[in-house]
């Protein structure tokens, strides 16, 4: 089951996504960092037409449906006119 989500969803969640690892909580990069990142992939990648999906139900989901076997695994989904835009997705073991 996905999440729909709005743009600015979308986008907080791509950018805690960049921003730390999911076991661990450990910084990849800064938080602007991430931010730059997810803005650039999302305008890149979305249309008038774009709807955003991820697997959780917020940034730090409370709940979520696993898409892969991995301990973590999130992402997000951008679609349009009825296909897939495109998916980014992390996992990450603990």
């Amino acid at each position: 089951m996905l999440f729909e989500h709005s743009r600015e969803a979308a986008l907080s969640i791509l950018t805690a996504l960049l921003w730390k690892e999911m076991a661990y909580d450990n910084a990849c990069m800064t938080e602007a960092e991430a931010k730059e990142m997810a803005e650039e992939i999302i305008s890149q990648n979305e249309s008038e037409e774009s709807k955003y999906y991820s697997n959780g139900n917020g940034v730090k989901p409370e709940s979520w449906n696993p898409l892969t076997d991995a301990t973590f695994d999130a992402g997000l989904i951008i679609t349009g006119c009825n296909h897939i835009h495109f998916c980014i997705w992390f996992q990450d073991e603990d």
